[in-house]
């Protein structure tokens, strides 16, 4: 039986801004390590994804030892945000759920808001572990995941359309086709 083979791997430490290849990454009960533990919201306290906003492709999110980020994008100095240590916790709207998350620090918010042109805030995921089920139609009790859209694990073959809809936030590009099961072996090509 042959090893099955990915074509890529990749986390999102802020939602919807660009992706991180990875050469190797752990994966934990809800999702890839340091995925999607960071969020936009607009003035409503509601999730800003690269659907309303495509320029957040171009923001970079770097993980930082201790749970922060460096944020860059062109045009602007880097900005490192450090894990938010505030206790001032924001209820905020991820499309049908609602998550409790932990302001960043304000030069964040600025320095976001600044780039996109609009008034953002920058929220954290303290604790993945309870704070946001899966949906229990396709999970079991206690499954939780992160920020993503979902699931703990994304993944779609490496064309990213799905029919004439353009895909993006997938953590896993499979090469060819095949089943990979938890627990199997996985080799991921090189770039």
């Amino acid at each position: 039986m042959s090893v099955p083979v990915l074509r890529s791997a990749h986390v999102y430490p802020v939602k919807s801004l660009a992706a991180r290849a990875c050469d190797t990454v752990a994966v934990e009960p809800w999702g890839l390590d340091g995925d999607r533990r960071w969020m936009l919201v607009d003035k409503a306290a509601r999730a800003v994804t690269q659907r309303q906003q495509p320029s957040l492709a171009r923001i970079a999110a770097e993980p930082l030892p201790g749970g922060g980020v460096l944020l860059s994008a062109p045009g602007f100095p880097a900005l490192r945000v450090e894990g938010p240590e505030s206790g001032r916790m924001l209820t905020v709207e991820l499309h049908r759920d609602t998550v409790v998350l932990e302001e960043a620090p304000g030069d964040a918010h600025d320095w976001l808001s600044a780039v996109l042109g609009t008034e953002v805030r920058l929220v954290h995921l303290d604790e993945p572990s309870h704070r946001r089920p899966v949906d229990p139609l396709f999970a079991r009790p206690g499954d939780m995941v992160s920020l993503a859209d979902g699931y703990p694990l994304l993944t779609l073959a490496r064309h990213r359309r799905f029919g004439k809809q353009l895909v993006f936030g997938q953590n896993l590009i499979p090469e060819g086709t095949g089943v990979i099961r938890v627990g199997d072996p996985v080799r991921i090509l090189d770039r």
